[in-house]
């Protein structure tokens, strides 16, 4: 990998840790995020590389046999029949798949859509992170954050939507920060101008060497069938061990979907009537850092939005 584009694609807050995994992992993941206001469909598209290549690394591991050249919706079956995969899980995957065969054919277009299979996306390596390491870790999603002029056209509902969903994610780093800390929330706000500072020059780097970043990816793929028959050859020991992390990793998961949708039904409960802007949590950056940015959201406009748990939206 080129030096200059892993470290950048190292330092990703939601997917650099994957590298440990499988690169590819992390560069599709962290590219997938970085297109979500840009290219929406760009960033479905490389969210559902993304779900097929763990499902191929997933079954590898778990030694699910898989039909040549087969699908992403037949891979996920055959894992679905293993029982390698149910619930929250299952359908991250589909929603994941549906909607970046949208992107594909149609043309979706919606950040909002993007924002939720980024998500997934992370939901699923985080998922699989613990299945294959049985640590049983819990990370929260950083949210990336809303340009003041998006590249891709932005409606002012679709917007609200968007910044809702951000603000869930937000509200559950605060909820992790608390319950793993001591810090008060007022130490945030002293860090916030520096963090979103840090964050937005790393977005800055990746877009700076897209093409390079592009590159990489693309010998990555061309490797990718002898990495996975190397990890298959490591993991055929330990077999026994991973089936026996099924369970919790998939009920991490479950708990990861039910508390954002708890957040998020709290927040649409809360902003509609509202008429002013909301000290809501959006952003947080550092490697390792638990902090976070305080943002505000007009919350005048605010349909019942769909929850995270969900089997997709209208485009999946």
């Amino acid at each position: 990998m080129a030096p200059h584009t892993s470290d950048i694609i190292g330092r990703s807050l939601n997917f650099g840790y994957l590298i440990r995994h499988d690169p590819l992992l992390a560069y599709d993941g962290a590219s997938a995020e970085s297109y979500i206001f840009e290219d929406p469909d760009t960033a479905l598209f490389r969210a559902r590389r993304f779900a097929d290549r763990l499902s191929q690394i997933v079954a590898g591991s778990l030694q699910v046999s898989l039909p040549r050249r087969a699908t992403l919706g037949r891979k996920i079956r055959a894992l679905q029949e293993a029982k390698a995969i149910s619930g929250a899980v299952l359908h991250a995957f589909e929603r994941v798949r549906d909607t970046g065969n949208d992107a594909a054919h149609d043309r979706v277009g919606d950040a909002y859509v993007a924002l939720r299979s980024v998500h997934d996306c992370f939901e699923l390596g985080l998922w699989y992170h613990n299945l294959a390491t049985g640590q049983n870790t819990g990370r929260a999603f950083v949210p990336p954050r809303t340009p003041d002029s998006p590249a891709a056209p932005v409606d002012d509902l679709r917007l609200t939507e968007i910044q809702m969903m951000l603000a869930a994610f937000g509200r559950r780093i605060v909820a992790m920060e608390l319950r793993t800390s001591d810090d008060a929330p007022e130490r945030a706000e002293a860090l916030a101008a520096a963090l979103t500072t840090a964050q937005t020059t790393l977005a800055g780097e990746l877009s700076a060497v897209r093409r390079d970043v592009d590159k990489v990816t693309n010998r990555l793929e061309e490797g990718f069938e002898e990495r996975l028959a190397a990890r298959e050859l490591a993991a055929a020991g330990r077999l026994p061990e991973l089936e026996s992390n099924i369970a919790e990793a998939g009920a991490i998961a479950e708990r990861d979907y039910q508390d954002l949708d708890a957040i998020l039904h709290r927040l649409s409960a809360s902003a509609v009537g509202k008429t002013s802007n909301s000290p809501l949590v959006i952003n947080q950056a550092g490697a390792n850092s638990q902090n976070f940015v305080i943002g505000g959201i007009y919350a005048g406009k605010v349909r019942k939005l769909e929850g995270f748990a969900g089997r997709g939206d209208e485009n999946a």
